[in-house]
């Protein structure tokens, strides 16, 4: 489906869903140890003010923010959704579908982060089961910054990482 996309660009004012489709199916692609070891697990029903600050602050950090999927299926319903939070320049950066990700990290509430301190690739059938690789995780209405602090104070897998991601977190508030 991805490749079938028309590269064309939209304008400003409008959610580009086939460009959100076309970015991520190219992240895919990429090979192992490019994907984002930093990723929020978010969900449309959040308010959408903290869906936004969430999605923003996670780019900025160098992380993704991923959905588990359409509600209800419904592809027109997501992208009238995406279209009310999202307004032209403020579209969203790093945000994605994937719930490949939400199972193999056994995500049920929504915010909740992940730093994985190797890499992985969650397998793509529906009744695979992955062993998720050493990991932090926290669960919560937390701020960006407050997730990395924890890591980072934490000493676990994802320590360094979140070292990283705070320092982009922070560079990325200054511009």
């Amino acid at each position: 489906y991805a490749d079938s996309l028309p590269t064309a660009a939209k304008s400003a004012d409008t959610l580009d869903f086939d460009a959100m489709v076309r970015e991520r199916a190219e992240a895919e692609k990429s090979p192992l140890g490019q994907g984002p070891r930093f990723i929020a697990f978010a969900s449309l029903s959040m308010p959408p003010e903290a869906l936004k600050a969430l999605v923003r602050d996670m780019g900025r950090a160098g992380g993704v923010t991923v959905l588990r999927g359409l509600p209800s299926g419904d592809s027109a319903r997501f992208k009238a959704l995406l279209t009310e939070i999202w307004q032209g320049e403020d579209a969203p950066q790093a945000l994605g579908i994937d719930p490949r990700l939400f199972r193999a990290f056994h995500i049920e509430a929504a915010p909740s982060f992940v730093m994985v301190g190797s890499d992985f690739s969650p397998c793509d059938g529906f009744d695979c089961q992955d062993v998720p690789p050493p990991h932090d995780r926290m669960t919560g209405n937390v701020t960006v910054e407050q997730v990395l602090e924890s890591f980072k104070d934490g000493a676990g897998p994802g320590a360094a990482l979140a070292r990283l991601h705070l320092v982009r977190l922070e560079e990325g508030e200054d511009q």
